[in-house]
């Protein structure tokens, strides 16, 4: 065998086992593993962010309406009604200006007695801050909203006094002002929590910044309140 031969097979050995090594091995798939998506909590809204407040002209009731530092209150002080059998419901919490409104012209530009003095946004209404509470009149399904007979003629327990005071005497309990109170005017359905602020603040405020503003200033004032308690 020639030199050359000789060296031409050793060189083609050398190349068959590089081949050899070279060979690819078997590609092994990694099972996939989905990494967990991570849930982002929403923020929650604060307890005192103003809702959505309807615009219409029509009596709304919903304790929704009214600000946080008056809700609580409001169905705690009626449980104790309903539990003393004094049938009274919220009537209207939130009004809307175009109410107000509507209200004031009352026995002034229409039909009807008086039954305010506020205008728009001098009421306590028009910033989620009172309500009015009416009696159901009979036990048919439903509140069958009575404005008679719930003043000084009903008797509750032999003490001879109206529905409405025991009532009204069961929210002032529960920090409640009482229209009954005051000394003009007086409004035997009304109650508010107000903080001491007058309505003219409120409007200032109002003014400037809008609702969400007020009820800040509302959640402020109830904080300051609870700390002094």
């Amino acid at each position: 065998m020639s030199w050359n031969k000789w060296w031409g097979n050793l060189f083609d050995e050398k190349v068959k086992k590089r081949k050899k090594k070279r060979k690819a091995k078997p590609v092994v798939e990694k099972p996939v593993v989905e990494k967990p998506v991570p849930v982002v909590e929403k923020p929650k809204p604060k307890l005192d962010t103003v809702p959505l407040f309807p615009t219409t002209g029509r009596r709304c009731e919903e304790l929704d309406y009214l600000h946080p530092a008056l809700r609580i209150g409001v169905t705690a002080a009626l449980e104790h009604c309903h539990q003393e059998g004094l049938m009274i419901y919220v009537f209207e919490s939130y009004r809307t200006p175009a109410r107000q409104q509507k209200l004031f012209d009352k026995g002034r530009n229409t039909p009807g007695r008086k039954v305010t003095n506020a205008r728009p946004f001098q009421s306590f209404h028009n910033y989620g801050l009172a309500f009015d509470l009416v009696f159901d009149g009979d036990d048919r399904d439903g509140i069958q909203w009575s404005w008679e007979g719930d003043y000084n003629t009903e008797v509750i327990e032999g003490d001879k006094r109206s529905d409405y005071q025991r009532a009204g005497e069961i929210f002032e309990e529960y920090g409640f002002e009482w229209g009954a109170r005051w000394r003009t005017f007086k409004e035997m359905p009304h109650f508010q929590k107000v903080f001491g602020l007058q309505h003219s603040a409120l409007k200032a405020i109002y003014n400037e910044s809008g609702m969400q503003a007020v009820w800040d200033k509302v959640s402020d004032l109830e904080r300051q309140a609870n700390l002094t308690s």
